[in-house]
């Protein structure tokens, strides 16, 4: 077991890692079918790095006579959210503390393809 053995391993765990992911954002996207209107009421600065931070949103918004105030999860380095703005959401009617942004719904199938395809290429570079 060389260094190439290593470096093979951590690419195809790196791959799985990629896919499961995704695959566990499509199967959240699939479930949050019903649209609301959410109102972003904090954000934290979720990360760090070199062009700069990434705040994530937490969205209150109501539902069957109940409020709701969870953290939105999102992809997207660029988005800009403002405390007491709007955002468009999709909830999981069976677990109302479920959602995930409009946007981020739809592009869940861009995102996917982009991992199947990542992982079909590690995988095709370890077994060439």
């Amino acid at each position: 077991m060389g260094p190439e053995f290593l470096l093979y391993l951590i690419l195809i765990g790196f791959a799985v890692w990629l896919l499961v992911k995704e695959i566990r954002f499509l199967v959240r996207a699939r479930d949050c079918t019903l649209y609301l209107r959410g109102t972003v009421d904090h954000l934290y600065e979720s990360s760090r790095g070199k062009y700069g931070s990434r705040f994530t949103p937490i969205v209150v918004y109501e539902y069957n006579g109940e409020r709701y105030r969870e953290e939105a999860y999102h992809k997207y380095h660029y988005d800009v959210f403002s405390v007491g703005s709007t955002v468009d959401i999709f909830i999981d009617p069976g677990y109302p503390e479920h959602f995930i942004l409009a946007r981020e719904k739809r592009d869940v199938w861009k995102e996917l393809a982009f991992a199947a395809a990542a992982t079909a290429v590690i995988v095709w570079y370890v077994a060439s």
